[in-house]
């Protein structure tokens, strides 16, 4: 039997601590789902043991508050653009519809995310999350690690993304520039319904790409380092904690 090419892993030590910020307590203290508190905790532990674990406070304290009330506030985003299309307001609708469904399980920082890409001024016209900061209600890698995570996860995404078509007819599209937009109308037909008995699995599925998404950003810089198409638009040039910093193009020259 050829081993060369075996991989093992070795599992993070569930019995060493590390320090979460506040609001992971009182999650735990209302019930919240022990799978999820869980993966967050090992998370931590094993950032803690690569020195790591500062550069994740900014995101840990976010994700914890957004679990708190992962109710989508639509509010937000009804008042921030007094323009929006039909196909616009479908898809909040379909957010809405979403973050009852999943509620507890999904963080609501994927629901605000779409939201923001849906709401934007030419949202039908491709552009990079680093070019829309302004549009964000969460700092742009938060954002970008959503996005990422959300494709991955493929049951969740073929749900959200039939939730969309069904209410409006239009999709969300997003490539790795994190380059994205809203488009679709006939050419768009996707129909998925997931279970009830699998949207808890989703969810720890979403978590843990989620949580692996922010740590390639975070500390490699994936994928904006290795791709020309964000270049062109902005150049990440340091990743600090709390902070990535974002250069523009000519002031990295």
């Amino acid at each position: 039997m050829n081993t060369k090419n075996v991989i093992e892993w070795k599992a993070v030590d569930g019995s060493r601590q590390a320090e979460l910020p506040q609001v992971w307590n009182k999650l735990a203290e209302s019930g919240f789902n022990p799978v999820l508190l869980e993966r967050v905790r090992r998370f931590a532990i094993s950032e803690k043991e690569n020195g790591t674990l500062g550069k994740y406070q900014e995101f840990l304290t976010i994700l914890g508050e957004s679990y708190k009330d992962s109710a989508f506030n639509r509010n937000i985003f009804d008042k921030y653009n007094p323009t929006l299309s039909k196909e616009q307001l479908g898809m909040l609708d379909a957010l809405d519809e979403l973050s009852g469904q999943f509620a507890g399980l999904i963080p609501a920082t994927l629901w605000n995310t779409l939201a923001s890409m849906i709401v934007r001024p030419d949202a039908e016209k491709e552009d990079s999350i680093l070019n829309v900061q302004e549009f964000l209600t969460y700092p742009w890698y938060v954002c970008d690690a959503n996005l990422h995570a959300l494709g991955v996860a493929y049951g969740l995404f073929f749900h959200v993304q039939s939730a969309l078509v069904r209410h409006s007819g239009r999709a969300i599209f997003h490539g790795c520039g994190c380059n994205h937009y809203i488009g679709g109308a006939q050419d768009v037909h996707i129909s998925y319904t997931m279970p009830q008995e699998k949207m808890k699995v989703s969810a720890k599925e979403f978590l843990d790409h989620l949580l692996g998404q922010t740590s390639l950003i975070v500390e490699k810089g994936y994928p904006f380092r290795l791709n020309d198409e964000s270049a062109g638009s902005a150049k990440v040039m340091a990743m600090e904690p709390g902070s990535l910093s974002v250069v523009s193009r000519e002031q990295a020259k």
